[in-house]
């Protein structure tokens, strides 16, 4: 369970609200999507993307509609470009 690094929180998901987003990239890993499932707020937010069709990435876990997914690390420069092109850059 090492972590890859730390990174400041600059918005708290309490405070925000889909409408708030574009879109919405999940991180993957085991700890991080694990502590997501089981917050029902984290639940019912990622909820509201896929009901507003607003597009979705994650690494590392599958689902279908507007989601893009990676497979693991060695993907991330497909991946990037996938979410890219489906988030309208």
């Amino acid at each position: 369970m090492d972590k890859a690094g730390t990174h400041p929180v600059d918005q708290v998901l309490a405070s925000r609200t889909v409408e708030s987003f574009d879109a919405l990239v999940l991180p993957g890993g085991v700890a991080d999507p694990d502590a997501l499932r089981t917050n029902p707020l984290a639940v019912e937010f990622t909820r509201g993307f896929f009901e507003s069709a607003k597009p979705v990435a994650a690494i590392c876990h599958a689902a279908p509609a507007t989601l893009v997914t990676s497979r693991k690390p060695a993907d991330l420069d497909d991946f990037c470009t996938a979410l890219v092109k489906e988030f309208g850059g």
